[in-house]
């Protein structure tokens, strides 16, 4: 990985938000930050497909398996597909300032994601779930290469009103509480499982 220095306390690292994260803690912070913000993403990071492949997200979530509150920021485009940068860092320093105040529970990033303003409202919510269109475009280069397109069209949103894909969609801002622990708890004493630790316990 590659490291430029753009101007005073600014870098720019050649890689991941979750490399920057790790580059700016071991290298360059003169000390422990009290908040990361992972963002602002010109683009929605909403429902469990867009959590699980979202690099501003996984920047947020390494900023808290490090103890450090942290908050990943997405926006939605406006009609024009515009992305209004300065109107919505005012929102993200009024939640910075909360978060600095009080802190995040242990274990917990928050996914924040903002509709064109001004915002109906603010929603708490929980993930809910786009389907993309699973079409791959194969084009041809002018050098006679191939390059594809995936993720075309518009995903179809699935929740209801208290999902993160609904509430932004509806004009709200979505703040998402994320846990790092992605242990499926309830599933731990399942009879399946338990099957099959019992046949892999006789081949063992």
């Amino acid at each position: 990985l590659r490291a430029e220095r753009v101007k005073p306390r600014v870098w720019a690292v050649e890689g991941t938000p979750v490399d920057c994260v790790y580059f700016a803690l071991q290298k360059f912070l003169p000390r422990r930050p009290d908040l990361l913000i992972s963002g602002m993403n010109p683009g929605p990071n909403l429902g469990q497909q867009d959590i699980n492949y979202s690099g501003t997200v996984a920047g947020a979530i390494q900023g808290t398996f490090l103890g450090i509150p942290s908050m990943a920021v997405s926006l939605l485009p406006d009609a024009g597909g515009e992305y209004d940068l300065s109107a919505a860092a005012e929102g993200v320093r009024l939640i910075a300032a909360d978060i600095l105040a009080g802190g995040l529970p242990p274990g917990t990033a928050l996914n924040v994601n903002i509709p064109p303003l001004p915002a109906k409202g603010v929603k708490i919510t929980r993930l809910g779930w786009k389907f993309y269109d699973p079409e791959i475009i194969e084009k041809t280069d002018p050098r006679n290469s191939s390059y594809y397109w995936i993720g075309t069209g518009t995903p179809r949103r699935v929740g209801d009103a208290g999902t993160d894909v609904m509430a932004a969609h509806d004009g709200f801002i979505s703040l998402t509480p994320l846990h790092t622990d992605m242990t499926a708890h309830q599933d731990l004493g399942s009879a399946k499982l338990r099957r099959l630790a019992r046949a892999l316990g006789k081949r063992a």
